[in-house]
């Protein structure tokens, strides 16, 4: 699930991008897969769906397995992501997808881990 900072985001985002007329809901109604969101609409129609997982789960694992493969396999358009890495499936099929390599430095041990 988005919090809703990032469903806020995701809304300018849409916003910024000129796609006119869509927004994001962050609490949609349960649909026969489950209750994915947030859900992207388009003068009112649902066009597409976004579902996450915790950054440490892999994003094979995680598509193959619970709620995001029954939202994979159950809802047209969504997109998945663990947060480093995006996937976007089309009826249940792989079309696209972004990472973005995250490195996080760990101060060493007794430093207050400044500059």
């Amino acid at each position: 699930m988005l919090n809703h900072d990032a469903a806020t985001a995701l809304q300018q985002l849409l916003k910024g991008m000129g796609v006119r007329g869509s927004r994001v809901l962050n609490e949609p109604r349960q649909v026969a897969c489950g209750a994915p969101d947030p859900v992207v609409e388009h003068d009112g129609v649902a066009i597409g769906h976004v579902a996450s997982t915790d950054i440490t789960i892999p994003l094979d694992q995680a598509a193959a397995t619970g709620p995001l493969a029954r939202y994979r396999h159950g809802l047209a358009n969504v997109i998945l992501a663990n947060h480093p890495e995006f996937r976007w499936y089309r009826e249940g099929q792989q079309r696209g997808k972004c990472a973005w390599d995250i490195r996080i430095a760990m101060a060493p041990s007794g430093s207050s881990g400044g500059v």
